[in-house]
């Protein structure tokens, strides 16, 4: 039989699934697992959590599906363009001979994935899991509440969302997804209605974080194929998929497609 959990009990073990997925995949804790990887400046093995390694087998496969406009390997270019907690100054756009030098340290053919650590085949390799953790977070917590009995879910982490069931007015649940435009408040003016039906969904998009350049916008987010903002008139992304770890990690990858 299921036992259902009362509200306190519940959102402390949502937030110490977070908390240790932080403590794993957060670039901004110096002692998190990614960080002393990234700090790591040899070809040694570096034995890594299970969920992390599940999210870099995952994360890998979409890689290469998506011909690297996903690439978890984008730290180094995140950081020149001044993003991330050893970011460059963000006013200062670098030049193309500093794009070039970090697209060199960039891309999964320079990681060795094994069973249980990962090898750097560059000891310049850092990783940054921002663009598929935040999903894998979110389907984690579901997962949680699923083994307890619940089949009624929504749950939301920062535009990434994934449910199963109804919602209390026993219909299936539905997302709003908001009009694409930086003066304007999240959820003030839809575009769009979404109904979920045992799926997830993400949003990315890059109008409400950009860099300025001599007056021209630039996208936060940044093709690790090219190593430049994306330039391709895309606004907002919003990714349907079975889970959420898949549907950020696509909104991210189809946001710098041309």
């Amino acid at each position: 039989a299921y036992r259902f959990l009362d509200k306190t009990i519940m959102k402390e073990g949502i937030d110490s699934i977070f908390h240790e997925l932080n403590r794993q995949m957060s670039t901004w804790d110096m002692e998190s697992e990614i960080s002393m990887f990234n700090r790591q400046n040899s070809s040694e093995p570096f034995f890594l959590s299970k969920q992390f390694m599940t999210v870099l087998k995952n994360g890998e496969k979409i890689i290469r599906e998506t011909r690297g406009s996903f690439d978890y390997t984008i730290y180094t270019l995140l950081k020149l363009w001044g993003f991330g907690p050893e970011a460059n100054d963000p006013a200062r756009i670098p030049d193309d001979v500093a794009i070039s030098k970090a697209l060199n340290h960039i891309g999964i053919e320079k990681l060795k994935i094994g069973e249980d650590n990962i090898v750097k085949n560059d000891p310049k390799l850092k990783l940054d899991l921002s663009a598929i953790a935040k999903g894998f977070a979110v389907d984690q917590a579901f997962e949680w509440l699923k083994r307890y009995g619940y089949n009624d879910i929504f749950i939301e982490i920062g535009g990434e969302i994934r449910s199963s069931g109804m919602n209390h007015n026993r219909t299936n649940w539905r997302v709003g997804i908001d009009l694409p435009s930086p003066h304007l408040n999240p959820g003030k003016t839809i575009s769009s209605i979404i109904e979920l039906n045992n799926s997830a969904i993400a949003t990315s998009g890059d109008y409400r974080n950009f860099l300025e350049e001599g007056g021209v916008l630039r996208a936060h987010i940044i093709d690790p194929r090219d190593g430049y903002p994306a330039d391709n008139n895309i606004i907002s992304v919003s990714v349907l998929a079975p889970d959420c770890l898949t549907a950020d990690a696509y909104a991210t990858a189809l946001s710098v497609l041309d």
